[in-house]
């Protein structure tokens, strides 16, 4: 089975707007941090770091296709042989839906067998640093799909930790032919990596004028969790506009950030407080907060695809209970078993 992988390519280019946009907004970062540790703590530690991480190219790739493996197996009903992949303690949190954390292999098997999970199909596995691997594609879990994003720490050769971000999609699909996975990397490139960060605080603000600067003129939105397709920037606009009118407020946090040449990921926080109608739920000033995922594509300067992994029925069940059921999850190990 052939992985193609991209020449690595020069960050030396430029764009004076993006560099202005740096300047005023944020400090480019690289992460490495374990997959779970997504948590305030973790949006410091990101903040505070400006470290590229070299990749060890060879070695990912090897951890790499045992994440294809894993996903064959799984293809093929050999639950027990897809959980071999992984190292025999791994702990394994899935976002989204039914948030929960295990641990261990035989932990691992027994919840695709619960879930009914049927098929893996990555289209991409990023090379995102010397520990990490960031996989997107999707999860066919009986009759529903959903959207999938996986971060995978490596540690001397073995998989050891994965965080799972599920975004449902809309209707019963079967699951597609996988074709040969792209395994992607590539050098750093600071513009990329502030346009990306920039753009929450464009979204934050409602800064429309410096947000449209950064993306192509026919560039093309796919919101996994809201079943959304836009293309252009009014289209986007527009679909931006109707999700937050029920949450003025609504602000979003980048927490940590990867880029391999023409991709960038993000992981952020999502917050907002329910003050305006949400069709026929009247406001219910409670709040809700989420982890989600973006995923950029980049042509030299320009956004031209933009992938959106959250989901929307945590956003219904926070503001629906009393606030102090509606808390985010936690990262606490004690809930590991």
């Amino acid at each position: 089975m052939s992985h193609p992988i991209p020449p690595r390519f020069s960050s030396a280019r430029t764009c004076a707007c993006a560099l202005a946009l740096a300047a005023a907004a944020c400090t480019p970062r690289g992460e490495t941090e374990p997959p779970t540790s997504a948590s305030a703590s973790a949006s410091a530690k990101a903040k505070a770091s400006t470290k590229a991480e070299e990749v060890d190219s060879a070695g990912l790739q090897t951890s790499a296709r045992r994440l294809l493996d894993a996903s064959a197996a799984i293809r093929e009903g050999a639950l027990d042989r897809g959980a071999e992949a992984f190292a025999p303690g791994v702990v394994w949190e899935i976002r989204g839906v039914t948030p929960h954390k295990l641990r261990g292999r035989e932990n691992l098997r027994a919840d695709w067998s619960e879930r009914d999970v049927t098929a893996v199909n990555l289209s991409r596995i990023f090379l995102a640093a010397d520990d990490l691997l960031i996989g997107q594609g999707e999860l066919h879990a009986g009759s529903r799909v959903f959207g999938l994003v996986l971060f995978a720490r490596v540690e001397e050769g073995e998989i050891v930790e994965v965080l799972e971000h599920l975004a449902p999609m809309a209707g019963e699909r079967e699951p597609a032919t996988p074709g040969d996975a792209e395994l992607l990397e590539g050098e750093r490139d600071a513009v990329r990596e502030v346009m990306a960060a920039v753009l929450d605080q464009a979204w934050t603000t409602r800064d429309w004028r410096k947000a449209s600067r950064m993306f192509s003129e026919g560039f093309a939105y796919h919101n996994i969790g809201a079943g959304i397709e836009a293309r252009g920037m009014d289209a986007y606009r527009e679909f931006f506009r109707k999700r937050t009118v029920p949450f003025p407020d609504m602000s979003f946090e980048t927490l940590r950030q990867w880029q391999m040449g023409d991709y960038v990921v993000l992981e952020k926080q999502i917050r907002g407080t329910h003050t305006a109608p949400l069709g026929d739920l009247a406001p219910t000033g409670r709040s809700f907060t989420l982890i989600g995922v973006d995923v950029f594509r980049f042509v030299d300067e320009s956004i031209v695809e933009l992938w959106s992994y959250y989901d929307p029925a945590s956003i219904q069940e926070q503001i629906r209970q009393p606030s102090e059921v509606a808390a985010p999850v936690s990262d606490d190990d004690d809930d590991d078993e």
